[in-house]
């Protein structure tokens, strides 16, 4: 790498040559195959229903979600629902103001 720092200031950063670039381009997509293959399983996503509320077992805002896989695949299954389940709770959907949705209930058919 060549170390480049800009005259008269304090800026300095590095150029990556291009054979570095193609290396790091080609591992990037190496590492993608298991999610290009989730991907290619996954048939269809469709929302079953919403219900907004359950008094028996004190819930709010759950929305049913079926998801329709190419194959039976229980790794697949079992991966998928922790997935979504996960992204459902790093992007916080269930804390947005005004949002109904609160919590989901995956499922998983074939």
């Amino acid at each position: 790498m060549r170390r480049i720092i800009v005259r008269g200031t304090d800026k300095e950063f590095y150029t990556v040559p291009f054979e570095l670039k193609q290396v790091a381009k080609f591992a990037f997509k190496i590492r993608q195959f298991p999610h290009f293959k989730k991907h290619a399983t996954v048939k269809m996503v469709y929302p079953n229903f919403f219900r907004e509320k359950n008094p028996e077992l004190n819930e709010k805002g759950k929305l049913f979600i079926t998801y329709i896989l190419e194959k039976d695949d229980n790794t697949l299954k079992a991966q998928l629902k922790e997935d979504v389940g996960d992204e459902f709770k790093t992007a916080l959907i269930g804390s947005i103001p005004g949002n109904g949705v609160k919590s989901l209930k995956i499922l998983v058919e074939s």
